[in-house]
């Protein structure tokens, strides 16, 4: 079934299981820039809740990625509110509710881009692409459970070619 009746345009949805349910995240540009939006769904695909923007801050936020801790999701998305690309993380609850302020996860990053989110059962890995490195790595940080990050950044990749999406 149709999940967004919005005309604006709907992109990169991400899914998550929650073991009853699904969380479903896109970006979406109906506020002329683009921002995140959260839905719950039942077990067979249909609403289960109410439709959430989820960011609201000046800018895009583009490239939602969304993963279950088993006992809230972990939301992480491209966002343009400083200037310039960077990294943000928020906790949600079943329906879509914030756990608290957005979390800033890079810091001065060169143009990060296709977040993934995994989590470990006691902290959460969040892992990108970005081009600090002249061309395109890929690096991970890893987060605690509220997106507070426990470490540096760590380089997986060293390729003289660009890589092209984590998963």
């Amino acid at each position: 079934s149709r999940l967004t009746s919005d005309p604006a345009v709907s992109a990169r949805p991400r899914l998550a299981w929650n073991g009853g349910g699904y969380g479903v995240v896109w970006s979406d540009d109906r506020h002329g820039e683009g921002e995140i939006y959260f839905l719950p769904l039942s077990s067979d695909g249909t609403p289960a809740g109410v439709e959430r923007r989820v960011t609201v801050a000046a800018g895009g936020a583009r490239e939602p990625q969304i993963a279950w801790t088993g006992s809230e999701y972990a939301l992480i998305w491209v966002d343009d509110r400083l200037g310039s690309a960077e990294l943000f993380f928020q906790r949600l609850d079943a329906q879509g509710l914030p756990g608290g302020p957005d979390v800033r996860v890079t810091f001065g990053a060169a143009n990060p881009r296709v977040p993934r989110l995994l989590w470990t059962g006691t902290q959460i890995a969040a892992v990108w692409k970005d081009d600090r490195e002249s061309n395109g790595e890929f690096w991970l940080a890893p987060l605690a459970r509220d997106g507070v990050r426990l470490g540096g950044d760590v380089r997986l990749t060293d390729s003289p070619a660009s890589v092209f999406d984590p998963a």
